[in-house]
């Protein structure tokens, strides 16, 4: 069944909010174990960031279904997600140094997901389908926008955001170390094309996939 269409029962996200929280506290705290017990790797690290990208799968497909997203939405959601934790990880591969910024640090982003979940466990999903303006003659955007929307809306802003920022320090990387800009960008071009041809074969789907297939 798609995001829409299903209806969860209210504990499925209070414990969607629950373990976001443990899921960010083991996080937090495997780093500070490793290096207490003198057991830190390179091997650690890339699991360590191997089950991050997971949750990131599992996450979009919760909040999708607490903010009673539709398939673009979703969509936008789970695409713009993951094309930003990897661009972090693009900047690391040059700089050596994985810094979050101020809208891709995730234990902000994880708070913000908690009470969303727990909203949505509390008084339905169907909260964020209200619209927030109900002005005679308004345009047609204000009279449609939803908490849904502006979620969705400020996920691609953040993702803009930070990746413009991911950028400029690789820009930068390039120019101290005088390399070339193709080198500095050749491991992020790879997934801009696959994120370009996901959403152009989307667009273009004449079954409208992304609408009519469940996610």
């Amino acid at each position: 069944t798609s995001v829409l269409t299903c209806s969860p029962p209210s504990w499925y996200f209070l414990l969607a909010a629950f373990n976001t929280f443990f899921y960010q506290l083991m996080d937090n705290l495997d780093g500070k174990q490793a290096r207490r017990t003198n057991s830190s790797s390179p091997l650690g690290e890339l699991f360590d960031h191997g089950c991050d990208s997971l949750f990131i799968l599992s996450m979009a497909i919760c909040l999708g279904t607490g903010l009673k997203m539709n398939g673009w939405e979703e969509f936008i959601l789970l695409s713009f997600g993951s094309a930003i934790f990897y661009a972090s990880h693009w900047e690391e591969y040059h700089t050596h140094h994985l810094i979050l910024g101020r809208y891709a640090n995730p234990t902000e982003a994880q708070v913000g997901m908690m009470i969303l979940l727990v909203i949505a466990g509390i008084f339905g999903p169907s909260v964020y389908s209200v619209p927030l303006f109900t002005i005679p003659n308004a345009p047609h955007f204000l009279r449609t926008l939803t908490l849904t929307k502006c979620v969705v809306v400020a996920t691609i802003l953040g993702c803009l955001y930070t990746f413009t920022i991911n950028s400029i320090k690789v820009i930068k990387w390039t120019n101290k170390n005088k390399k070339s800009l193709l080198y500095g960008f050749s491991p992020i071009i790879p997934v801009i094309l696959l994120m370009s041809m996901m959403g152009l074969w989307a667009f273009l789907s004449k079954s409208n996939i992304v609408l009519n297939s469940a996610i």
